[in-house]
């Protein structure tokens, strides 16, 4: 996913916030969805399976940037 919206011409921060948007998604169906006692679980797993998607992510994307630009990556 990084890859291809790195050679697609998105900017990092398109690409966190559309990852964003879908861990929303995500929280606002588990929580409507899920009896009360399964919120802690639910937490824990939504928390970590988007936290390493996001670090995974960003990782690629500048993985992707500093093989194009090399030393002149901006990381601002």
């Amino acid at each position: 996913m990084a890859a291809a919206r790195f050679s697609a011409g998105f900017d990092l921060s398109e690409v966190q916030t559309a990852f964003n948007l879908l861990e929303e998604a995500t929280w606002s169906h588990a929580m409507d969805g899920l009896p009360t006692e399964d919120f802690g679980p639910a937490i824990a797993l939504i928390g970590t399976v988007f936290g390493a998607g996001k670090d995974a992510l960003a990782r690629a994307y500048v993985a992707n940037a500093a093989r194009l630009h090399g030393e002149s990556v901006d990381p601002a």
